[in-house]
């Protein structure tokens, strides 16, 4: 499931206009992403993706193993770079 970024509630320009800042914050809304997380199910390691906003809490679930073709490819590229 995807969070928002606390960024996406902040003004920001456009090249056709200003979209306003969100009456609320992502520290707002952060207790239902977890809230919704544990609901769907979902399974994730936090610390993964340099760009996820904070949380409180970590994933409910743990990562679900990848395919062994893309595990496969997933240790070549860790191995590469």
């Amino acid at each position: 499931m995807f969070r928002f970024r606390e960024r996406d509630f902040e003004a920001s320009e456009h090249e056709e206009g200003a979209s306003p800042a969100w009456p609320i914050r992502y520290a707002d809304l952060e207790p239902y992403y977890d809230q919704a997380e544990r609901l769907f199910g979902v399974h994730g390691r936090a610390g993964d993706d340099p760009t996820e906003p904070p949380r409180a809490q970590p994933y409910p679930f743990p990562p679900i193993p990848h395919e062994p073709l893309l595990a496969d490819l997933f240790e070549r590229f860790a191995a590469a770079a």
